[in-house]
């Protein structure tokens, strides 16, 4: 009885398979059965052979496997044993590219293929697709993959376990209909230019009628379709269009129909795009998570939309959300923090193609630009009090490239009004009482009138992939100097600040928030079972003349399953602050944050992931108000705390659920001389999360 199988490598080397290669080759062996002792000597020698032929089709050609069984109480276990070898690698690639008319591809053509890079089957076919994709781009619309041949010589360069590769490009068959041998014996031609030529829409001919190209004013489809009859064929840009048709809301399917018109000396692609779309009204209900930095647990959410809205391919929607969460109380008198709190929302947004109001005419159709307008009302129940916020903005969405995945966001207003009632007693006598002006300050009502910008870029190339983003948000200063311009009545100001109130105990604030973010992934030449990941943030925030304190959702935190891991959220900082010192501050809240973060990802045992870690950094005051302790200027390397742990991830596909166990290392709250580890008794805290940190 056949109860298990797997892949063994004998002898590791440098080039030897990785862990997640060999458990690929494990997973295509039988796993359980019955059988008699002969079909299961044929079934080891069967897989054996395949494997072989599967290796030498990598580059390990002297690789040598041999099936072993196991007999267990619960059954048999087969074995491949292998003796990889060494993995052959490519010594020189001759390129024969110019009786294709191709020879302009030479230089592109080398950087696919460098000395050194291992023969494989797989790279080899990569290869022929990716020049074929470059022969499009330049216009040759009649070459593909199958007219590169590759043609390799084992012998010559054998003692080195290299193999010289020669790589011809055929030209355009005169009969591409005829069979292989009929082609290969007729004389081919150089592949010309292709130029774009007639694009149709469900057969017809001009801009259609709206009804044929989906619905959509014409304005918005001819910034959608980047084809402009006469241009070059790149081949990309019909493929881009296609993409982007899909991305409009109202489009259930696209298809296209590509015809090569031979006119002599020159073709000519002609398309015929059809569009089939799909109901004018969406109703989406799902279950989500709310994983912010302070709150966390279940929600529902119904989303209610009417798709191509005014026919410019966007939608209108109505959204209501409910959430169970738990919530990290802010005063002393409850730690309590599972499922403690609820929230629901009510939205209204409308999202459609352009930046309004500037017409689509100028933007570039890879831009993309949206336009988006939200009002809502979000409601929070906290242990100590009920916030409110009503708001309304205006955003704006570009995209910056299509290599890089650029993105620009700008929301040139947003008004959003806060509001918190229903404050327990213990949590109004803990402001009017032992806290703080500064930290009085964090729990107004308020009024932000204000702007932000968000820029972020990824990349991914041969050694490093990652991504970067800049977020700024701005607020407060123009409403104060127009009301301290316009208004001439003193009791429509703060008695002591100045600032300007909007209504009695709602000042409007001033502030600004920036924050920086590297996501970097090295992309090593060792095992593809370890990946690198690197996180770096960094934020700083203020306020203007006429406020006292940052407000509390302007403000940067501490600790928690997605930052400082040895820490629970808010239970570091800020500075070398103490939790149990007087109520100076807020614990765990800050103007200023560092943070930075390593970690090692491995994959275990499919769908099991582990991940060491280590983090480091803290959130700061600053200001002539902000104590010395909880300040960078007083404190400074001595306030950075460091922590290193274990984490366990299990990947659902649909969302990974983590458990992460965090030390501390070196804790900036302790007294000097009693902050690293070792010289105290080891402390840590121990995070569920959804979703990876970063």
């Amino acid at each position: 009885m056949l109860r298990k199988s797997r892949v063994e490598i004998l002898e590791q080397r440098f080039d030897s398979p990785d862990r997640a290669t060999v458990a690929g080759w494990s997973a295509l062996l039988p796993q359980s059965g019955s059988m008699t002792k002969e079909e299961r000597d044929l079934v080891g020698e069967e897989h054996a052979v395949a494997l072989r032929n599967r290796m030498m089709l990598e580059g390990w050609l002297q690789a040598q496997v041999q099936p072993r069984w196991l007999t267990k109480r619960r059954g048999d276990h087969l074995i491949l044993d292998v003796v990889p070898g060494a993995r052959w690698t490519v010594a020189s690639a001759t390129w024969h590219l110019d009786g294709s008319g191709l020879g302009e591809l030479h230089r592109e053509a080398a950087a696919l293929l460098p000395s050194g890079a291992p023969f494989s089957n797989s790279l080899l076919r990569e290869v022929q697709s990716e020049f074929a994709l470059m022969a499009a781009r330049r216009g040759h619309a009649t070459f593909h993959s199958g007219l590169m041949v590759i043609q390799a010589d084992t012998v010559t360069a054998a003692a080195h376990q290299q193999v010289h590769l020669v790589l011809v490009a055929r030209g355009r068959p005169s009969n591409p209909e005829a069979d292989q041998e009929l082609e290969a014996a007729t004389p081919a031609s150089k592949h010309p230019l292709t130029w774009q030529g007639k694009v149709t829409f469900h057969g017809l001919g001009g801009a259609g009628t709206q009804h044929a190209i989906g619905g959509l004013r014409p304005e918005v489809w001819r910034h959608v379709v980047d084809w402009s009859p006469g241009d070059l064929h790149k081949g990309d840009a019909l493929t881009s269009s296609v993409q982007r048709l899909q991305r409009l809301s109202s489009v259930r399917h696209v298809a296209v129909e590509q015809v090569l018109r031979d006119e002599g000396d020159s073709l000519h692609m002609d398309v015929d795009v059809q569009v089939q779309h799909g109901a004018p009204y969406d109703l989406g209900l799902e279950l989500d998570l709310v994983r912010n930095n302070v709150r966390y647990g279940p929600r529902i959410h119904l989303d209610i939309a009417t798709l191509n809205a005014r026919s410019r391919g966007g939608r209108r929607a109505v959204e209501v959300g409910f959430g169970y969460v738990a919530a990290e109380p802010f005063s002393s008198f409850s730690r309590d923090a599972w499922l403690n709190s609820a929230e629901w929302s009510l939205h209204w947004n409308a999202e459609r193609l352009g930046a309004w109001p500037l017409p689509l005419s100028r933007f570039k159709a890879e831009s993309e630009p949206r336009t988006r307008i939200d009002v809502g009302l979000d409601h929070e129940i906290w242990p100590e009090f009920t916030r409110t916020q009503v708001q309304s903005e205006v955003s704006y969405v570009l995209k910056t490239g299509r290599v890089h995945n650029g993105r620009v966001e700008c929301v040139p207003l947003k008004v959003s009004y806060v509001n918190l009632t229903n404050r327990s007693i213990a949590f109004r006598e803990w402001l009017e009482q032992e806290a703080s002006p500064l930290v009085a300050g964090r729990f107004i009502n308020h009024l932000n009138l204000g702007s932000s910008m968000r820029w972020s870029q990824s990349w991914d190339n041969t050694w490093l992939s990652g991504s970067v983003s800049l977020q700024s948000s701005w607020g407060g200063w123009l409403g104060q100097t127009l009301a301290e311009r316009l208004s001439q009545d003193p009791e429509q100001f703060h008695p002591e600040t100045g600032a300007w109130m909007v209504r009695e105990g709602v000042p409007l604030v001033q502030h600004q928030r920036h924050l920086v973010q590297f996501h970097l992934n090295p992309q090593g030449k060792g095992s593809s079972r370890w990946s690198t990941h690197i996180r770096i943030q960094g934020g700083w925030a203020g306020v203007g003349a006429n406020t006292v304190s940052l407000p509390l959702e302007h403000s940067f935190l501490s600790g928690g399953a997605n930052g400082i891991r040895g820490w629970r959220l808010r239970e570091l900082g800020p500075g070398n602050l103490n939790p149990s010192d007087a109520n100076l501050v807020v614990d765990g809240l800050g103007d200023v944050q560092f943070m930075a973060s390593l970690e090692w990802r491995s994959n275990w045992n499919s769908p099991w992931d582990l991940a060491w870690f280590v983090d480091a950094g803290n959130v700061w005051l600053h200001g002539d108000n902000a104590p010395p302790v909880t300040t960078w200027r007083e404190t400074e390397w001595g306030s950075v705390a460091a922590g290193a742990g274990l984490g366990v991830r299990y990947d659902f596909e649909v969302m990974v659920l983590r458990v992460d166990a965090g030390l501390r290392v070196h804790d900036p709250v302790q007294e000097e001389g009693n902050r690293w580890l070792g010289q105290r008794p080891g402390r840590g805290a121990l995070h569920l999360g959804v979703g990876m940190p970063f």
